[in-house]
């Protein structure tokens, strides 16, 4: 969005603050000539190291020990408001991160909400589901924890110019909800892929050369997300995509893997592991199959680009993960509940049909009609820019 933004209007000035994966975020903007004010100096935050639950749910464990902490942190809402005050900026864009929505509402600035979320997760989770997964609850204090992060969300969406969302919706799981509502407000925009722009021309050759796979070989790439909420389940996942890649080669015995881990792995002959990979575009688009988690800027990549790929849930314990999951599911997508090798296998063979990849094809239209979601959210952007420029103007005139 910010390449959006300066595409729109290189006079603009833009500021980031970054709260994690600093080392990889930072070049990044900083290349296209985006201020970076660090959140963590002192250390490198990276939400995938670790797990973010426990087995049982009550209002500690999900509030206090979680989402208190990564989304509505009241330390940070201090400090990303006494930043604002001093930046005095026309607009603030937030992520699914709710303390800078909070921030803007108390430095009096315009917001604009950026996410794939249409509530918190857990408020259209039940407590059957939740128990099915693995969990145990505490029903009367999750029901509470879902009142008030409902109540949490409808407050600081209200309080947003713009919603701005790359995620199509559902009937079937969307009727009635909130982000309904904002669609009927004309609060809520539904912009598409918000990534970064597709080159026409791909030198297939070359990408591949740089991982060490050649031309003809038939490339899997497989990865994994950012953040877990049970780091075994990420654990899992690695050694499934590693048995699923044993047995596609007794199939395809030219396959080979590309697998992007968070951590540098062991690997058999035949896949390459890697940590991260910038600007994975260029990759996807050489690969024959991506077996991705259902994350959802992922999906949005994906779609735009059109490539086969099974979307695999590793458990349903990974709940934040679930909504988007059924949603896959219901718009058409090849989708994968569980960590099943010998069934994965079977849907990556799958999609060497041709008549399966074109059916891929109309299902990925509903999320990605095109890959320009980033400039239309520029525009919504701006426009919420606008109104808090002249706002401020006439602040001014009146004192």
């Amino acid at each position: 969005m910010a390449r959006a933004l300066l595409h729109s209007d290189p006079s603009l000035t833009i500021e980031v603050y970054l709260g994690s994966l600093q080392s990889i975020f930072s070049p990044l903007f900083e290349e296209i000539g985006v201020e970076v004010i660090d959140l963590s100096p002192k250390k490198a935050v990276d939400h995938s190291k670790h797990s973010h639950l426990s087995d049982f749910l009550d209002w500690n464990t999900m509030l206090e020990n979680y989402l208190s902490p990564m989304f509505y942190n009241s330390q940070r809402i201090l400090r990303l408001t006494n930043l604002l005050l001093q930046s005095n900026p026309d607009v603030v864009v937030s992520d699914y991160d709710f303390s800078a929505l909070a921030a803007a509402q108390i430095a009096g600035i315009p917001s604009v909400l950026v996410t794939e979320r249409y509530n918190f997760t857990i408020t259209g989770t039940s407590d059957e589901e939740l128990i099915r997964a693995g969990f145990t609850v505490h029903a009367e204090e999750l029901e509470q924890v879902r009142t008030v992060l409902n109540q949490l969300f409808v407050s600081l969406t209200g309080s947003a110019t713009y919603v701005l969302t790359d995620k199509p919706f559902v009937e079937e799981i969307d009727r009635g909800s909130v982000a309904e509502k904002l669609i009927e407000q004309g609060k809520m925009k539904f912009v598409g892929p918000m990534i970064r722009p597709i080159d026409k021309a791909l030198d297939r050759r070359h990408e591949r050369e740089q991982f060490g796979i050649e031309e003809g070989e038939f490339l899997i790439v497989a990865t994994m997300g950012g953040t877990a909420m049970f780091r075994e389940n990420m654990r899992a996942m690695q050694k499934t995509y590693l048995d699923t890649y044993a047995s596609v080669k007794e199939a395809i015995p030219h396959a080979r893997m590309i697998l992007i881990a968070r951590e540098q792995l062991d690997v058999p002959e035949g896949v390459v592991c890697v940590t991260y990979v910038p600007n994975w575009i260029p990759l996807l688009r050489s690969a024959d199959v991506v077996l991705a988690h259902p994350g959802w800027i992922t999906v949005t990549e994906i779609s735009a680009l059109r490539i086969p790929t099974v979307f695999l849930l590793s458990s349903p314990k990974e709940y934040h993960e679930l909504e988007a999951f059924r949603r896959l599911e219901l718009l058409g997508y090849l989708v994968q509940l569980g960590l099943d090798s010998e069934a994965l296998t079977s849907k990556i063979l799958k999609l060497r049909d041709p008549q399966e990849a074109a059916r891929l094809q109309a299902a990925y239209a509903s999320v990605a009609p095109d890959a320009e979601g980033a400039l239309r959210a520029a525009e919504w952007i701006k426009r919420a820019g606008q109104s808090g420029a002249a706002a401020r103007q006439e602040a001014i005139l009146q004192r």
